[in-house]
Order: C-alpha cells, then structure tokens, then sequence
C-alpha cells in the first residue's frame, strides 16, 4: 500500500496524506484570494482544509463521517477555528444559500455516486456558487491496472454514446484484496471527455478537464500515467 494512502474511518476508499495533485493545489491557492467561504466536500482528515485555513481562508469542511471533522478541528489551531465551519453529512444533505460559496474542492468523492446522485450534486454545486465561482473536481479514471477490462468495457459504452459508461459493479472488474475490500458495491469512473460533459450539462463553463498520473498511487493500481481526472468549471 502506497505511503501517502490513509484508510477512511468509514471504509469508504482512501485518503491521501498530503496536497499531491494540480487541482488541489489550484484550489488552495485561489481561496487566499476568495471574500466568500470556500468548500471542500469529502475533506476525510481535512489536508487541504487545514492548509486553507493557515493561508487565511474561511472554509467550509465536508464529510459524511463526523470522526474525521474531530481530526480536523483538533488538528486546527485555536485562532484558526474562527474561520471553520464543520459540516458532517453526505453531499446532497448539504445546507447552503444561493451564490454563498465562492469556490469547491470536491477530489475523489464522485466516483462513489450513481448517476442520479451525480446530477443532483453538481446542480446544487452550481447553485452554491457565487456568480464567477470555480468548481475544483477530481476523479479516478478506467486506466487503472487492478481494474482488468474496465478500460476496454469503458470505450465501448463511450461509442455508443453513454456519457454515463464508468458506472460499474465493484466485483465485476477488481481482485480481491486489501482495496477491494474498502470499496463500495458500484464505482463510477470518468476520462476528461465525459466528465467535461456531464459538467456542461449542469450548465458549467469548463475552463480545463484532463487526464493526469498519480505516481504515488500503489503500483497495483498504476496504468500508464492517465489514473485521474482533474476539472476546473466555473459558473457564468
């Protein structure tokens, strides 16, 4: 198991110990510069949410496991904890207002969602989002090694026009073992194409939506340098 992996408290998938991915990093640097609260859904041990707050951000931090909020605000300074705001429930039970947030980081949570449940999400991303927003997403792609045939099953679906094609059956695709045995029922994998699209219909402007490798991944999972999916929207 690869260094920078962490077991969730609620055996959903792995977080990851440091800010490692362009997105993220994006994402970090853009909130110093935000008037409005920024969110970050699925923050897990809250990596990211803890280095905004030390730039000076006030942000909102998500999970579906409140035993991961405790870490972050413990992990908080004092005078930090002003400008947190801990928010335990699952995407969709989010409470917020209209326009309220100016940017969301949202990395490695979405493939957990069917499709419905992925609509829904990002319509309410849309709608928190202050005029001018960024909406920051990460996602794992098909190109993954542990996942045998899913990147032939995946093009496929794709020809035939399914922008939904990643939405797959866990043991359909995965060996047993130690990953497979923290991972969901279904999982739902994107490329850049109709992750990019799927965002377009939820009325978003994409500013950037790529393929990028994840090198500290463990090697069973490492394809060919195209692991994830990173997205930058922005609502008009």
């Amino acid at each position: 198991m690869s260094k920078y992996f962490i077991q969730t408290l609620n055996k959903t998938g792995y977080a990851l110990s440091e800010i490692l991915d362009d997105i993220s990093k994006e994402f970090v640097e853009n909130a110093r510069n935000c008037k409005l609260p920024v969110l970050e859904i699925g923050a897990a041990y809250g990596v990211v949410s803890l280095k905004c707050l030390r730039s000076g951000s006030t942000i909102i931090a998500n999970d579906i496991d409140e035993n991961h909020l405790k870490v972050i605000y413990e992990d908080a300074k004092e005078s930090e904890r002003k400008n947190l705001i801990l928010m335990p429930c699952d995407f969709e039970e989010i409470k917020l207002q209209e326009n309220s947030i100016s940017s969301i980081l949202c990395a490695r949570v979405i493939h957990f969602f069917d499709p419905d449940k992925l609509i829904r999400c990002l319509n309410l991303t849309y709608k928190w989002l202050e005029n001018g927003g960024k909406a920051y997403f990460t996602v794992e792609s098909p190109y993954l090694k542990n996942w045998n045939h899913l990147p032939l099953d995946f093009k496929k679906r794709r020809e035939k026009g399914d922008i939904f094609a990643g939405y797959v059956k866990t043991s359909d695709y995965i060996n047993k073992g130690e990953i497979a045995n923290n991972l969901p029922e279904y999982m739902h994998f994107f490329d850049e194409y109709n992750l990019k699209e799927i965002f377009e219909k939820c009325g978003f402007t994409i500013e950037k939506s790529f393929l990028f490798s994840r090198p500290y991944f463990p090697e069973e999972v490492q394809l060919d340098g195209r692991e994830s999916v990173g997205l930058v929207a922005r609502k008009n």
